[in-house]
């Protein structure tokens, strides 16, 4: 897991989904190259939020004479909220994902549209 936690992506030098021949991901030395991905392809980013604020202030005074008032007052408030964020990617997953099948030689496995065979 690189710098990121579960959510860094990385993709080692010899991975053929890697045109570089670099490992490129977040965490790299300074210089290295790195990538991000918006991860449109995976479904879009969603979020739901709610949120519900209530407050009531009211307050009575009078006088009972020149020498006596009175007051009463009151004070209700309520707050909540409920917050949901769907579509987020798991950079570990995503990292599995990346990973090409070996073959017993040690070799990626390709498929019959020469493209590397995934787990």
């Amino acid at each position: 897991m690189g710098a990121g936690g579960a959510n860094s992506l990385s993709i080692p030098a010899n991975n053929p989904y890697n045109l570089f021949g670099v490992t490129i991901g977040i965490g790299q030395p300074a210089g290295a190259p790195t990538v991000r991905n918006r991860l449109e392809d995976v479904g879009k980013r969603a979020s739901v939020n709610e949120t519900d604020t209530f407050r009531f202030v009211g307050g009575l005074k009078g006088d009972i004479s020149e020498d006596y008032s009175w007051e009463a007052n009151y004070n209700y408030s309520r707050a909540s909220l409920t917050q949901q964020i769907l579509g987020g990617a798991n950079g570990a997953n995503m990292n599995q994902l990346m990973i090409p099948l070996l073959n017993a030689n040690g070799n990626y496995t390709y498929n019959a549209a020469a493209g590397p065979s995934r787990s």
